[in-house]
Parts: structure tokens; sequence; C-alpha cells
């Protein structure tokens, strides 16, 4: 057989061409919009005072002749979009992160008692609005999703709209090159005062004149950041030598997130709310405006990211010292865009509109100054709202120039419009034609922002394509791989392989390198990802043309209604993701699908029993005991009842009306009253179980004999693990005054702690992944050990016998000094359930107390597929070597349960349902870095993927090990005798059990790339479904991480097996 590193590098570089088509595919359907790093320039108008201060009316421009004579400030402006006029004005910004517009509503009907947690509980809003209506407005603020705070902080100070891959940079805050707000007022050496979530650090650094930026990514805390902003607030705003103070509170987000918003502590935080707001009105200057608003809103659970209706609609309150432009002087509204703020703010404080704005003037917020003409105020309002369209149209132009992605039918539509209006603002005379006029200037910023909407989900169609075409090659070179390569051709491939995938790879590397230098291609990674797939199609074609497709459609062909059925189910569960509703109900249908294959398994458990009674063979399988088929019904059963159970564990999304999320769902991991409720207890036991049970097992298997280090770290880590997660849950959960009391490293020191264990029981099992133990050479006989019924403990001739068959019968015959290895006859499953005790103590981990036993039942279904696949596999085979190829049915069986227990344990395919919390296990909200925690939640939110593809190789070695275990389970006359060696089989027949592992492993793989492939050519489909951001993109974009996730775990295994057999070999040769 090849050597094994050979094996390894041709299993990476089918992942790498996997991630490349996936890769190619994304980036053409996830497309970002064109970013220029353009500003918008500032002429400073100092002879220029508006009007409404000066009392005078505005010149407005002549035309003649399609030729712009200029007169007056209107003139002026027309000559100039990036004109400054100056103002006095100053503004507080104060965001409440997850503000959802019905938390500052007033119900005057609702006493105290009849209101909900977050109803009525900011009325300072409703006594200016019924005091001072011409100081106070109040709009629905509607957010573009996806709704993160990032995101939406790029809304607010750049104007400009985000695309749908945006949602990934959530945690990567990046610095913003794009104009803004922040950096035109910086460039008028104007002041900006900073206090609260430093995520605004992040995409502004250095801007600040004073900055009080805290940890915002810890949602268990309440309390830190609002009372770091409050402790600061008033003392800035009383400074006065700031031009914008921003005041970012993140307690109400991080309730929601934590409880809800039904909760208790969400009144304790609006209240908290309410109280800023009424001691910042207090003390405000007469020349200052108040933004009051909400960067998002918050699902019923208190999630947020996609677009739903409570997640968009969010809340602004707009209050000034000084009136406001009166609401009756354009058509009212009560909703405003987001990027609407951008422009309004850069009027009141006199700044350029920035460049890629596509927002619009919010005119009923401009604050008038006391005394001023009211006649003229429509003027004030004019000035705006041209500067604003002035801004749009440059920027479309620039746009349409650099990119050439608009229409030119509808570019040519909006330049139209703009040309009317721009023939039409100098007959702007009064107050009724202005109306008009602003009227058709909405409608204009409208259908900017509508075209600019449908360019920025255009798709790049050649990249979509060519991933598309490189991924069905290369699910296709698999198929041909297992399918299509006998045992004894593989070799040559895979030694000749080698040195071709390093010459693409350098050819692919350095092409690409010179492509980008020379400013052929923009984007390096997707030249050489582009590069390193197109040349590896030729020699996998090259090979594919060397076999029949004939011949590897005949050994797929159905030969039996087995076969059939289980094609039927593999159908079902593939071809569904292109209707919307399927994907909806995925859970459903996963669970539906599993049950079906347990049953199909359990009718034809008995057919192949009744072909072998036909022929009375020495090979020939004959059972003793009770028939299989009531042993597969048992535990099929089982099987179907854990699957039933672990529908207590599914989280419902948004389209499923009839769902109802459990009780123990609707509150977070580790909540104060999870202490006081039996399911903390639960979970605790079946911890301690878990622990319990993999020990007894590894003791009976004889794996857990002796005082090694791998031994010791086996028998005592798992225990203080436990220890560790049940002392770090109860202080998590401790009620808050009690918690408050505690310093933050009381608690997080726990987590780490594991962490550390972890790795080290980690690392120390790969270093040495043997669990056996030798005993003195001592004086045995055979008779003494065949005896037995479990046969644990191996002879040295055992060993003997696998190093050199050619002496077996002088070895046998004579009676010699022979060591007594234990756990040799179970050491590769050994090594592969202690590493999967350990991550499965990580998983519960981060699923939380709440979510923990999930594992078990995902545990149990395991197990219980590996028990009825190695009774069905037997009962089907005539010889042993049979066994060391997995049918594709039991690989669907495992790939299905695989994607199920990805929703048994909490989750689903939208970004509202990530569980968040799962980062800040161990770090208390004090992250250095983002890479930490982003692995963290990857973990949770895949632990199932990972978990199956971790544990694959037990597909093929259960076989082994069951037999051992369980002498009376299954016996066979003809093949008793070499599978009472066990897993010693696996290592005589090394090259065929690690090719077989190889072929399982790619098996599995192509699967889960299949269910990738579909999911692309869905969203490509529907790529103008208009559930396609919905539902369609979430979906591939999950989809995808856990095809990556499944190939690292399948990669762990494969080489712990590999490891395994490695350390064997150098223990036989000691021995020797």
């Amino acid at each position: 057989m090849a050597r094994a590193w050979k094996y390894i590098i041709i299993t990476l570089w089918i992942y790498f061409l996997i991630f490349s088509s996936i890769f190619l595919f994304l980036r053409g359907f996830l497309l970002k919009r064109d970013v220029f790093t353009d500003k918008a320039m500032c002429v400073p108008t100092e002879t220029f005072e508006l009007s409404i201060q000066q009392e005078k009316p505005f010149p407005l421009p002549k035309f003649d002749n399609n030729i712009v004579h200029h007169s007056g400030f209107i003139g002026d402006i027309l000559k100039n979009s990036t004109l400054c006029v100056p103002t006095h004005s100053k503004v507080i910004i104060m965001i409440v992160d997850a503000l959802r517009h019905d938390f500052i509503q007033f119900n005057e009907s609702l006493n105290e008692s009849e209101t909900l947690a977050y109803q009525n509980k900011v009325p300072v809003i409703h006594e200016l609005l019924q005091n001072k209506p011409r100081n106070s407005r109040v709009f629905k603020f509607v957010a573009d999703p996806p709704t993160t705070t990032m995101q939406r902080l790029k809304g607010i100070t750049t104007g400009s709209l985000p695309t749908f891959v945006d949602v990934g940079s959530n945690f990567a805050t990046a610095e913003i090159n794009e104009d803004n707000l922040i950096d035109q007022l910086v460039a008028q050496n104007f002041s900006i005062v900073f206090m609260g979530d430093d995520t605004w650090t992040g995409l502004y650094p250095k801007r600040f004149m004073r900055e009080f930026a805290y940890p915002s990514f810890n949602v268990w805390d309440l309390d830190t950041v609002d009372n770091g902003v409050t402790y600061h607030l008033i003392p800035e705003i009383n400074s006065k030598d700031w031009k914008l103070l921003i005041a970012h509170f993140l307690g109400v987000d991080h309730c929601g997130h934590k409880y809800g918003p039904y909760h208790p502590e969400m009144s304790r935080k609006l209240k908290e709310v309410n109280s800023a707001i009424r001691r910042i009105v207090d003390v405000m200057d007469e020349d200052t405006v108040l933004f009051v608003m909400g960067d998002h809103g918050m699902t019923s659970t208190g999630d947020h990211g996609g677009d739903s209706r409570d997640e968009v609609t969010a809340a602004l309150f707009v209050y000034s010292p000084a009136p406001l432009i009166p609401s009756d002087l354009v058509e009212k509204v009560d909703s405003v865009s987001q990027i609407d703020l951008v422009p309004t703010l850069s009027i009141i404080l006199g700044v350029p509109i920035p460049f890629a704005n596509l927002g619009n003037v919010i005119t009923e917020t401009l604050p008038l100054t006391e005394g001023g003409n009211s006649s003229d105020i429509w003027k004030y309002a004019l000035v705006a709202l041209w500067r604003n369209a002035l801004q749009v149209n440059e920027y479309l132009t620039f746009y349409s120039e650099k990119s050439h992605q608009f229409s030119q039918e509808k570019l040519q539509t909006i330049l139209n419009k703009f040309e009317w209006l721009s023939q039409r603002v100098d007959g702007v005379s009064n107050l009724e034609e202005f109306q008009l006029f602003s009227k058709a200037l909405k409608e204009y910023f409208l259908l900017a922002r509508n075209m600019c909407s449908e360019i920025w989900v255009q798709f790049d169609e050649v990249l979509m394509v060519s991933g598309l075409c490189f991924m069905v090659i290369f699910v296709l070179s698999i198929l041909y791989i297992v399918e299509g390569v006998p045992m004894d051709k593989m070799e040559p491939i895979i030694n000749t392989s080698s040195s071709i995938l390093a010459f693409i790879f350098l050819v692919s590397l350095c092409s690409s390198y010179l492509l980008n230098q020379l400013r052929v291609v923009e984007r390096f990674e997707i030249a050489f990802c582009y590069l390193a797939c197109l040349l590896s199609t030729l020699p996998i074609l090259v090979m594919i043309s060397k076999v029949s497709i004939g011949h590897i459609f005949a050994k797929l062909k159905s030969k039996d209604n087995f076969s059939m059925a289980m094609r039927l189910v593999f159908l079902s569960s593939s071809f569904g993701y292109f209707s919307n509703s399927y994907v909806v109900e995925d859970s459903t249908v996963l669970s539906f699908n599993l049950i079906s294959v347990s049953l199909i398994v359990l009718c034809f458990s008995s057919s192949i029993k009744d072909l072998t009674k036909q022929r009375p063979d020495k090979n020939r399988l004959l059972y003793k005991g009770m028939s299989i088929k009531p042993k597969v019904m048992l535990l099929t059963l089982l099987f179907a009842l854990i699957i039933r159970l672990s529908h207590h564990y599914w989280r419902c999304r948004e389209e499923q009306m009839w769902c109802i999320n459990s009780e123990w769902l609707k509150f977070p991991t580790s909540a104060v009253f999870s202490i006081y409720g039996l399911q903390y207890f639960y979970t605790l036991i079946y911890l301690a179980l878990l622990v319990t049970v993999f020990r007894m097992w590894l003791r009976s298997s004889g794996n857990l004999v002796g005082f090694s280090f791998t031994v010791s770290v086996v028998r005592y880590v798992p225990t203080v693990i436990v220890i560790c997660i049940s002392a770090f849950w109860i202080l998590q959960g401790l009620p808050k005054n009690t918690k408050y009391s505690l310093k933050p490293w009381q608690i997080q020191v726990w987590p780490s702690v594991i962490f550390f264990l972890l790795g080290i029981s980690i690392f120390r099992l790969y270093v040495n992944p043997l669990s056996v133990y030798l005993l003195p050479r001592t004086k045995v006989t055979m008779d003494g050990v065949y005896g037995q019924d479990n046969i644990i403990p191996h002879l040295f001739n055992q060993i003997k016998e696998s190093l050199d068959r050619r002496n077996r019968e002088k070895s046998l015959s004579s009676q010699k000094d022979f060591p007594v290895v234990y756990g040799l006859a179970t050491v590769y499953s050994a090594a592969v359930i202690i590493f999967s005790l350990f991550i499965l103590l990580f998983i519960s981990l981060l699923l939380g107390d709440s979510l923990a036993p999930s594992t078990a039942l995902m545990l149990v279904a395991s197990i219980l597929v590996l028990a009825i696949q190695t009774v069905f596999q037997h009962e089907r085979i005539v010889m042993s070597t049979q066994l060391f190829s997995v049918p594709w049915s039991t690989i669907l069986w495992w790939a299905l349960l695989s994607s199920y227990f990805f929703y048994a344990t909490g989750h689903q395919p939208t970004f509202p349902s990530i569980q968040w919390d799962a980062a800040f296990v161990g770090a208390g909200g004090q992250l250095g870095s983002y890479i930490v925690p982003a692995i963290l939640i990857v973990m949770n939110t895949f632990a199932s993927q990972f978990w199956f593809a971790l544990i694959l190789p037990l597909l093929i070695i259960s076989p082994f090990t069951l037999v051992v275990m369980f002498p009376n389970f299954i016996k066979k006359d003809g093949i008793r005798g070499e599978m009472k060696r066990g897993e010693l089989v696996l290592y005589e027949k090394e090259g065929l059990f690690h090719h077989g592992l190889f072929i399982l492993c790619s098996k599995y793989v192509m699967f889960q790339g299949l269910r990738v492939l579909l999911c692309m050519a869905a969203a490509a489909l529907h790529r103008r479904h208009l559930m396609v951001w919905k539902i369609f993109a979430p979906k591939i974009i999950f989809e995808s991480i856990s095809l990556f996730i499944s190939m690292f775990g399948v990669f762990l295994g494969y080489t712990l097996v590999l490891r395994v057999t490695k350390v064997l070999k150098v223990m036989m040769r000691k021995l020797e």
C-alpha cells in the first residue's frame, strides 16, 4: 500500500478543491458592492448664513437656454454640491442597542400591572411629544438587513446600503475607509466625544477627541457598558467642547439576548434608558439636537440579524430645545430609513454629505432658530433637500462610470428625472410649489435607492457557473475513486498524483501572483482558486476517461428492493432543497427520513438469512440465538424513540407558525432559573453518567488497565472536566446580586481550566493513542485463553502471528514465555472513543446546561446506528474482508443523522438562531481577538457535524469491536476464529483496512459535498426568488460551513487511526 502520507495529501487536495469551488460560487452569489474611497469635499462659505437666521429670503437660480445663471444662495448650491453651510448646532446621538419601536410607545389605557416588561417604561418620550410637539418627533427607524450592530453602524454613518455578505464581518470590525459622517467632522476640525460599545473604536480608530469604550461582546453582562456611559455622559455634555457626542448603550440588547424582551430585567434596562433621556433633556443647550435611536430591533426571543419586522423596526426619537421644521411642511411620514439619518445630520452639523450616501434628509428633524421668518422655513428645507439630491446624483454618475453595473435604461431614467428637477428648482417660489417639488425629489431618491439595491444583488454568473461546474467535476471524481478504481490500481494513482498536485500548486500560486502584480486580476485568492481548480480538472478528466462510465453505473445499479428503497430516501432528502418550504421544514423531513431508513433496515434485515440457508457451504452465516429480526426491531424502536425525544430540543424558525419552542429553549443557557429547576440537575447527572459509562466500557475492553500517562489521563481528566463544567454553570447561574460580588476571573477560570485539560489530553492522545497494557512475560497456554467468552487479554502469539505468518504452526506448538497485552482487541475503537469523549464534553460545555442533554440523545443514536449496521452487515457477508467496505446505505444513514442533530441541538440555518453565548465561555467578554469566539460559536453551531465526522471510522471498526465485546451477540461458524481477534484483524490486514477507511471517508465527504452542490444549484436557480436572502442564501452558507467542519472532523478521525497503526507497529517491533 502507498505510504499513508500520500493518502493524506490526496485527501487534503480534494478538500481544497471542494473549498475552492464553493468559494468561487459564493463570491459570485454573495456580492459586495464596490466601495470607493473618494471623499466629498467641502468649500467653506462664511459669507452665507441661513436665511432663517437672517430673516432674508433665498434668491433662486435663473435658467436660460439650459444654461444655469446662478445667483444668491441656491445658485451657489447648484454650482457646488459640497458647499458647507456654517451652523452652530451640536448633536447628541444616544444609541440604545436593539431599541425596538414598540419599546418607546406609551399606551395610556394600560395599568402598571397590565403592562409587559417592555411596555410604558420610557414615559419621558410620551411626555415630550405631548408637552412640546414643536420640539420633538418620533419615527419608526427601519433598518436594512442584516440587522447586526456593525452593519447598522456603517449604515447610519455612511448612508450606504449593506449587502448580504456583510453579516459575516460582524466579528471582524475593520476600519471603515468609505466616506462617512465621522471623517467629515474630523476634516472640518470638529471634535467628537464617544462613549459605549467598543465597535465604534474599531470602525473609527483615533477619530474621537475623547473616547470611553467598553467591551461589547459579552451579552451576559447587562450593566458594565451602560454604567460606564452613564458615568461619563452628563459631565461630557457639560464640557461643551464638542460638535458631536455619541453615547451607545448596550444593556437592552444584552438583556434581549440573555432573557428576551419579556423578562423583568428588560423593564429595569428600559427604565435606565428613560432616566438617561430625562437627564440629557434637562442639561441640553438651546443649540443642541438629541437623537435617540435603536440600531435594530429584536425578535420575541431577543435575537436579531435577520429581516423580520421586529428586527428591522427600530425607534427614532428627536428632541431639540429650539423648534423643529413643522411636520406639515412636507408630506408627513411615520417611518424613515436608517440611512436617512446621514444627510440629516450632515445638514444640521454643516458638513458635506458623505460621498456614497443614498439616504434623503428628514426635513421634520431640522432645527430652526428662534425669531426666524416662519414664511421662509420651506426655503431652508429646499436647500437641504437639493444639496442631498446633488450629492446623490454625483455619486450615481461616478459609480456608473467606474463600475458599469447599472442598467443603462434605468440609469438614464434617473438622470432624466434629475435633469427635470434641475430645470424646475428655480420655479419654486411658494410653499405649495415646494411641497410638490419635495414630493418629486423623494420619488427621485426612491428610484435611485431601488436601482442601487437591485444592482448590488447582481450576480457574477461566471464565478457561479465556474464554481458549480468545478463542484460537479470534483464530486464525480470522488465517485470515480470510490467505485471505479480497484484497490490494486489505487496505489499507482496515489503514488503519481502527489507529484502532479505539487506541480499544479506551484503553477497556480506563481501564475496567480504574477497576474495579480500585473493588475490582470484584482483578487489573488480568486485567481489562485480558479487556476488550481482548472488545472486539477485536466488530470482528473484523464483518469476518469480510462474507466468505463458504464462500469461505475453498473456497480451503482440497484440490485434489490433494499437499495431501491434507500435511494428513494436519498432523493427525497436531497432534491427537496429546491423548495423553500422544504428548507424551512428540513428538521421535520430529516426526522421522517431517519425513521424511514431504520424501518427499511428492519424490513430487509432477514432477507439474507433466508438466502444463506439455501447455501450449505461452510462460509455461510449461522446465527445462534434468537432470530436477527427481533434484535433489529428492538434497536430500531429504541432509535425511533431517541429521534422522537430529540424533537424537544428543536428551535423554531420564524416561518414555522405552528412551532412552539420548548420552555427550556425560551431561556438562555445558564440562566438563573436553571439552577432551581430540574433541567440543571438532569444535565449534571447526564455528564456524570457519560464519563462513568465511557470508563466502564474502556475498563471492560482492557483499555483502562495500568498507569501509563495516556491511561491516567483517560481515567481522571474527564471527571475533573465534569466538575469544572458543573462549577462554571453554578456560578454563571447565580442570582445577579450574588454573581456581581464575585470577580470575573472567579467564574471564567473554570472553562479556562477545561480548555487547558482538553488541549493537553487531545495532544497526548495524538502523540500516543494506544491505551493498552503489557503484563510481564509469563507461562501461558492457548487453551486457557480461548476458553474465555470475552477475550480481551491477547497473547503475544497473536502479535507474533501477525508479524510472521510463516512461523504460525511453530509458534502455536511451542511453550514459550509470552507477554499478555490488555486492550489489543479494541485498540482502534478505544482511541476514537476516548477522543470523542473529550469532544463530547467540550460540546456540552458550549451548548450550556439547557442543551447539553441533547448530546446524550446524539450519542445514543450513534451507538444504535453502529449496532444496527453491525448486525445488518454481518448478516449480509460471507467473508470477513467484506466488512472493510461500508455500504452506501450506512453512509446515507450516518450523514442524515449528522444533519438532523444540527436541529436537535437547538440550531436553525438562520443568523438570529446562532447561540452567541458560546463566544463568552472562558472569555467573559474580554476578547483580545475574535478568532477564539468565532471558533467557539462554530463548534457550538456545528457540533453534530463535527462529532459524526470524527467518529466516522467506527463504521468500519465497530463490526470487529462488538463481536469481541459481545461474543454471543453474533456467531458465525466460518469466520469465528478470525473475528475473535477483534480489531487485531484490522492491523493484520493493514492495507485493506486503510484503503477501506480512505474509501469510507471519501464516500462521506462526497455525500456531504453533494448536499452542498444541490444547495448551490438551488440558490443559483432561485437567485431572483422572493425568499432567496431569507431562506436559500443562509441555507447554502450554513451547509457550506457544515461541509468544511465535516471535512475537518473526517481528517482528524482518519489521521488518528493512521496514528494508531503507526504507534502499534512501533510497539510490536519492540515486543518482537
